[in-house]
């Protein structure tokens, strides 16, 4: 039997070696567990038409469909399945046409317009636009009688359509661009029964057009930026008049400002030349008291439409006489203009309110300190404003608010104690039904959907939809196991184990025994002087409170409680883990005065316990170490930032940031050490943000490096990163952020790797620095630096229904960085980069199809990569990628004995699948006689790209792909098992 298959394999060899570097280094993430075998629905795109809310859910046997719910238990059920089986319609683009539901899904026609009158029969395709792919309709808006948006037919590319939900009324309504690129059409809104929104003609660039429904009413309103694109945003009508944010370009100038129109060329115009030195980049227009208001130049504006009209609103609490910067995310409730603000350090972000007399106030301090609550959602419902917070205590949950400080309370805490219920983090779908806010958000059953009219503890989870998942984080290496921690639905979120194996991944201690859990956080391992390992961790103890917790490396260690802080149930605080030199010191509060104490602590010698140390503090935080020194910060009662240092046991104040210069009180943060010198910034929000260093030898003082942007401008460093012994950060240029680095005598910083947009996450592997760049309105790109040279890698998609393909949570692994990033055919999955254009690739597809996999963390813990994501079947659990730094290979020889190990492996395959029909043109059903372990089904083209991913069950008999989307061409099918058996056979596609 061998040698037939050693003979097969010998025809389709050179194909294999085609494929060598995607067997090598892009295998798939492996689920390493359902931990938590209960299930939740995701709810998502949620619109509200009469007394019913339709909503997208996952249901575990029938996908991602289209749902509805009357605010009952027995009133929220599916409406259709629309991709019969499990694979998923997932309907999105909701909008309301005259009391019938208009959206987007995928059935068998491909992705295509539907409608839906609430009820199976009654949802319906509305018209099949593009018979070979799909035509992607998005952008749905409705305008008297008829539905408008955009489409792509497959002939003249995406482009403005309409619809009077019959298909023989669905047509083309112009194709603005005769490329075949499309127009890409944003942002509709209507004015005297004219459609408006925004597009490009190839000619141009990106400006405000208008239409009737007929080609020749489609025009374009005026060409504002002669230099390239306006990019119109923000439309919101006002005063029988259109107004929105715009751009132009003169003599190289960039300027944004607030513009208005009545549609004609003529009466387009600029309102008011707000920054006349820049861009005031006017942004949040709201409608409020017979005013347009608006964000310009970090303030509050409003305008009666005249230039004379348009003044600046002063943002400042007559209580506290605190200065609101940046306000944002203008909300009108009860009569009332809410809004949070920016740049705030004593005060942090907090909820504002503006009355119609022109009062502006904090409604509530939710969290006293720099920290701020970060009100997010902020949603009109009846006469309250509902929306989310942190009051530090609770985590983010759900808030409302009458507008007044005692009016301002948490609705619930859905997930107990400091984690939040997401509630912001499932990107912020609800729906209003007159006093009820419907949303989405976890707590008991999961992430379900849920329904509040503000009742206190009144939050009702109407039903149980899909799977839930254990929510997997903090993955920690110590010794040969991965620790973190999970919930499994049944003993609450505790400490977990792996090592790598279904059988060896194993809950720790259920340390309180009830559904609660102890919630541990804070994971970090310590090595001793004498090389003894121990995991230490942050968990609440029902009668102590949230205290430090010890698991020593040893056979059936359990984790002991080794600090009581603050005497009894009350919580320490305990922050800012910090290994120095084998010791682990952190800070926590030893009173409940205020919690302002916050002191160094470090754990004792024997690790049985822990010690203040460095006598009494205020406000410590920011620990860094070098060597045996502790640098930290604090912030006295009088304000005045210091930089310390700890050393045997003494706290040496370093300097005083105040006195003259403290301008809104000056913030010490971001404190990083390079090789000798620690570098850190100080801050002023109403001024700037500088780089400063302290050399790490006697008698060194803090010094100013450079003043990036004169005049004390603020040059918003951030991401600062040692790069091969030098500190390279981001700081903002005229609006883009340039990656910067300090010459050899650390006197000043400079611009490095050329001109750039929006440089972020910094991030080094091997001798590569790794960052993206996303430029407004334009795809984001990964791009990497290496000897000085910037070089770009990859170009994303620049995706529909303003989702973003920006890479996120970059994780160096070796010489490369994994990532995620979205596409429009997988959604946001795992990526990796070598530094290489071919070596960028995508190597997971999770989530089978469109849909994210909502990887929310990747950490690499010892050779392995460890991801938290949701396949939809599974729900939210523990992935694994096995050996990524061991296949990175150093070297060539370590690259070539891998390769030649794989090639034996594959030459001494034993077939067990069978793959038919084959050739294929629809599908193709693989075969998995005598299965008797999980395993992971692929499909790799001939490039060595993923295509297909699935996860093959023990005992699955056979599974069936749909390759009709798929190129015509020659490709492998690979079932990779849990005992790392190969199994490959050719495909052909045609």
């Amino acid at each position: 039997m061998k040698s037939l298959f050693q003979k097969s394999l010998t025809s389709i060899f050179s194909l294999l070696i085609i494929c060598m570097p995607f067997l090598l280094e892009a295998q798939a993430p492996v689920l390493l567990k359902d931990i938590n075998i209960n299930t939740d629905g995701a709810p998502e795109v949620m619109l509200t038409i009469g007394n019913t809310v339709f909503f997208s859910a996952v249901d575990p046997v029938l996908g991602r469909e289209l749902w509805k719910s009357d605010g009952t238990l027995a009133g929220t059920v599916l409406v259709k399945d629309i991709a019969v089986g499990a694979s998923s319609s997932s309907p999105t683009g909701f909008c309301n046409l005259n009391g019938t539901l208009f959206f987007a899904a995928t059935g068998a026609e491909g992705r295509e317009l539907w409608k839906s009158d609430g009820t199976s029969n009654g949802t319906v395709l509305v018209a099949n636009i593009n018979p070979n792919a799909g035509s992607n309709p998005a952008g749905l808006f409705a305008m008297g009688t008829t539905l408008f948006f955009k489409a792509n037919n497959g002939q003249t590319g995406e482009e403005l359509w309409k619809s009077n939900g019959t298909a023989l009324g669905t047509k083309l309504v112009k194709d603005i661009n005769p490329q075949a690129g499309g127009s890409q059409i944003l942002s509709f809104i209507s004015l005297n029964n004219t459609l408006f929104f925004t597009a490009n003609d190839g000619t141009h660039g990106r400006e405000l057009w208008k239409t009737n429904g007929l080609p020749d009413g489609t025009v374009q309103v005026k060409d504002i930026n002669l230099n390239g694109n306006s990019d119109p945003v923000d439309l919101v009508v006002f005063n029988n008049q259109l107004f929105f944010s715009a751009a132009t370009v003169v003599n190289g100038v960039f300027d944004r400002e607030l513009w208005k129109t009545t549609g004609t060329e003529l009466s387009t115009v600029r309102v008011k030349d707000i920054n006349t030195n820049g861009a005031s980049m006017a942004n949040t227009l709201t409608v409020f008291n017979n005013a347009l208001y608006f964000n310009a130049n970090a303030a509050l504006y409003k305008t009666d439409g005249t230039e004379a009209g348009t003044t600046i609103v002063p943002i400042i609490d007559s209580a506290t006489g605190e200065i609101g910067v940046g306000p944002n995310s203008l909300t009108v409730a009860n009569n009332t203009l809410f809004f949070f603000t920016l740049g705030q350090p004593a005060l942090g972000q907090e909820l504002w309110k503006l009355t119609p007399n022109g009062v502006a106030s904090i409604v509530a301090d939710i969290r006293p300190g720099p920290l701020g609550s970060e009100p997010r959602m902020l949603t009109a419902v009846g006469t309250l404003l509902m929306f989310t917070a942190d009051d530090g205590i609770h985590g983010r949950e759900l808030w409302k608010t009458n507008g007044t400080a005692a009016g301002t309370v948490m609705v619930q805490d859905l997930v107990i104690g400091m984690e939040s219920s997401g509630v912001n983090q499932i990107n912020g779908y609800r729906a209003v039904r007159g006093s009820d806010l419907f949303f989405s958000s976890f707590g008991p059953g999961g992430l379900e959907l849920r329904r509040s009219n503000g009742a206190l503890n009144g939050v009702v989870h109407l039903r149980d939809i899909g799977p839930t998942g254990s929510d997997p984080s903090e993955f920690t290496r110590m010794g040969n196991l991965t620790y973190f921690t999970a919930n499994d639905g049944k003993t609450g979120r505790e400490l977990w184990k792996t090592d790598g194996t279904l059988a060896g991944t194993q809950r720790v201690a259920d340390i309180i025994p009830d559904t609660a859990g102890s919630n541990p956080q804070n994971l970090k391992v310590i090595t001793s002087a004498n090389g003894a390992q121990t995991l230490f961790f942050v968990a609440k103890d029902p009668l102590k409170g949230r205290e430090l917790f010890k698991l020593e490396n040893q056979p059936n260690a359990v984790p002991t409680r080794i600090s009581d802080i603050l005497a009894g149930p009350l919580n320490s605080n305990i922050g800012n883990l910090t290994n120095v030199n084998g010791t682990l010191f952190f800070t926590a509060s030893k009173t409940v005065l205020n919690g302002s104490d916050f002191r160094v602590f470090k754990v004792n010698t024997a690790r049985t316990g822990v010690d203040t140390v460095g006598g009494e503090m205020s406000f410590a935080n920011n620990l860094v170490a070098k060597g045996s020194t502790l640098f930290f910060t604090q912030k006295p009662t009088n304000q005045i930032r210091t930089l310390c240092k700890l050393e045997n046991g003494s706290t040496t104040v370093i300097k005083e940031f105040g006195g003259a210069q403290n301008l809104g009180n000056l913030i010490i943060g971001q404190l990083l050490v390079v090789e000798n010198t620690l570098f850190f910034t100080v801050s002023n929000p109403l001024v700037s943000r500088e780089l400063w260093k302290q050399e790490i030898t006697p008698n060194a003082v803090p010094i100013r490096i450079f003043e990036i942007i004169a005049n004390g401008a603020n040059a918003e460093i951030s991401n600062m990163t040692n790069f091969q012994g030098v500190l390279h950060f981001t700081a903002l240029i005229a609006g883009n952020k340039q990656i910067y680095k300090t010459n050899a005598a650390r006197t000043e910083a400079f611009p490095t790797g050329g001109e750039m947009k929006q440089a972020d996450n910094l991030t080094v592997a091997g001798s590569k620095l790794f960052f993206t760049q996303s430029p407004a309105n334009e795809a984001p790109q990964l791009w990497k630096l290496e000897n000085g040279i910037s070089t770009l890698l990859f170009t994303f998609e620049i995706l529909k229904d303003g989702q973003s393909a920006i890479p996120k949570n970059l994780t160096a692994a070796g010489g490369k960085v994994f990532f995620t990033a979205s596409d429009a055919v997988n959604g946001r999955e795992l990526w990796q980069s070598d530094g290489t254009t071919a070596g960028t690739i995508r190597i997971s597809d999770i989530k089978s199809g469109v849909g994210d996999a909502n990887i929310l963390e990747i950490r690499l813990a010892g050779q392995d990569l460890f991801l938290s994501a949701n396949n939809q079947t599974h729900g939210q659990e523990p992935w694994r990628l096995a050996n990524v730094v061991l296949i990175q290979g150093g070297g060539g020889e370590a690259r070539n004995a891998i390769q030649k190990e794989v090639e034996v492996e594959l030459a001494t395959m034993v077939p067990q699948i069978k793959v038919y029909p084959n050739p294929t043109s629809n599908f193709v059903k693989i075969d998995l006689p005598q299965n008797e372990l999980t395993g992971t089904l692929s499909i790799v083209s001939a490039s060595g790209q993923l295509v297909r991913s699935v996860q093959s069950s023990e005992g699955e008999a056979s599974i069936q792909l749909d390759v009709q989307d798929l190129p015509k061409g020659v490709y492998l099918v690979r079932w990779v098992q849990s005992d790392d058996q190969i199994v490959v056979k050719k495909l052909i596609v045609q």
